[in-house]
């Protein structure tokens, strides 16, 4: 995988490139972990743990589409949530 994460970026201040190539290597690395595995192997809970690697990826995908709503300065975004789950 080539280095983004502290790389230029055609369009972005040099401060915003890098919090995209963070959350692009995060993507990446999180979705390369987890590649091939089965819905069993996402719903187990390990002992001793509280959560599922399936919820915890859920709960990734929830935080970034409020964040989205934030950003784009919504009215209302827990409304949002819930009008598409």
């Amino acid at each position: 995988m080539p280095s983004t994460l502290l790389s230029d970026r055609s369009g972005f201040t040099p401060m915003i490139a890098r919090l995209v190539g963070m959350m692009t290597y995060t993507r990446e690395t999180t979705l390369e972990a987890v590649q091939g595995w089965t819905p069993e192997e996402l719903d187990l809970i390990p002992d001793g743990h509280a959560n599922s690697a399936g919820m915890l990826l859920a709960h990734m995908a929830a935080v970034e589409r409020i964040y989205q709503l934030i950003s784009d300065g919504h009215p209302d975004p827990d409304s949002a949530l819930e009008a598409h789950p």
